[in-house]
């Protein structure tokens, strides 16, 4: 017969294997024991009887490994823990295995649903994938999705080190739940509410005094391109184009100037399906006006952001990116009394083209919209 270990952290430890299958009983925590193996592998169970008294079918509880999952200590508080949830009626055994075979989705198996859902760009679906590959999988993959919690999305982003990053997954988690709870695989967003990275840049507009002092300068191609954003409301990849996002530069046949319009069969909202740019005279007039080497816009020329970088140093735009010209476009719609609506309808904006099954009906006011807008900056710039 084994000796009898002292209960303690470091009696249990000094414990030697005999070879045979050993069970020690605590003498201080009723129904905890410890369960070593002939290779001397020591686990802590709850031995109890299901149902209570002696007509109970007797249940061996695995607590967890001595050493790997916990202490002493921490096998007494999970036995106290189990006993008291067995006084109550539960069978904590019984409960395990039926959450072993519980066929209930996991976050990989909604992940995968969510995958085949897909109607994004190419380039969009990539980031995804790296994502869920890299971040989510990995730590999320195997809990059941009714059973992800925020804290869980929270040690997710706390291992990511960047900002931006992090930012990104956050995301990607975010819409991922989102399709949990519309397919009512669970109730509430985990993701929602996590902290998200201080943007680098704010959006900024270009005051009047601003754009009356661009003073733009540079190739024809360049100054054309500040203009047409500033007068449409454009995206630059709109107008110069994306490789990664696969948007073409704009090219002659997409412009027509008679009906003061540029249409956009592939632009970064391509779920909405053609988008309709609409042009003042005075942009009409800047077209009109460029020279046609060949069937682009802006032929000859592919670096807008270095371009913008070296015009803007020492100016008073020194700190506006490209994408606020857009920015300014919208802002400027809002001083002269436009909707929310007629704004995003003009800027093309996934969420407020919402409004797209009806703007048909209104192109005669989203024209007088851009041609009040457009007008204003075109005084401004002084075209």
């Amino acid at each position: 017969m084994a000796e009898e270990p002292e209960w303690t952290e470091a009696g249990l430890r000094k414990i030697k294997p005999t070879g045979q299958r050993v069970v020690y009983p605590d003498p201080s925590s009723p129904g905890l024991v410890l369960l070593m193996t002939p290779a001397g592998a020591k686990t802590f169970y709850l031995v109890y009887r299901a149902g209570g008294g002696r007509s109970g079918k007797k249940r061996w509880f695995k607590l967890g490994r001595f050493g790997v999952d916990g202490g002493l200590a921490w096998a007494r508080g999970r036995a106290t823990t189990e006993r008291g949830k067995i006084q109550e009626g539960a069978d904590p055994q019984a409960a395990r295995k039926t959450k072993r075979s519980d066929k209930s989705p996991t976050v990989a198996d909604l992940a995968d649903r969510w995958e085949s859902s897909w109607k994004i760009q190419e380039s969009t679906a990539k980031g995804y994938k790296q994502i869920l590959t890299a971040h989510i999988r990995p730590v999320l993959g195997t809990l059941k999705v009714r059973e992800v919690r925020p804290t869980h999305i929270t040690a997710m982003l706390d291992g990511i080190p960047t900002e931006g990053q992090r930012d990104h997954v956050r995301a990607v988690a975010s819409r991922l739940f989102s399709r949990a709870v519309l397919w009512e695989m669970r109730e509430g967003n985990p993701a929602l509410g996590q902290d998200r990275a201080t943007p680098k840049h704010r959006e900024v507009r270009l005051t009047d005094e601003q754009i009356r002092e661009l003073g733009l300068k540079g190739s024809w191609q360049f100054i054309a391109m500040v203009r047409l954003l500033l007068l449409t409301g454009m995206r630059v990849s709109e107008l110069v184009g994306n490789k990664a996002l696969t948007i073409p530069a704009r090219t002659w046949p997409d412009v027509d100037t008679t009906d003061r319009v540029i249409r956009l069969k592939r632009h970064k909202t391509m779920k909405r399906g053609v988008r309709t740019v609409y042009l003042c005279p005075q942009a009409v007039a800047l077209l009109d006006a460029l020279p046609r080497e060949n069937d682009l816009v802006l032929a000859g020329w592919r670096n807008p952001q270095h371009s913008w970088e070296r015009f803007r140093a020492g100016k008073v735009v020194a700190g506006v990116n490209l994408h606020d010209l857009r920015h300014t476009f919208a802002s400027i719609g809002e001083d002269l009394g436009y909707s929310e609506a007629t704004i995003a309808a003009l800027l093309g904006h996934s969420a407020g083209t919402q409004t797209g099954r009806y703007t048909h009906k209104l192109s005669k006011d989203l024209q007088a919209a851009a041609d009040a807008i457009g007008g204003h900056i075109a005084g401004l710039l002084g075209i």
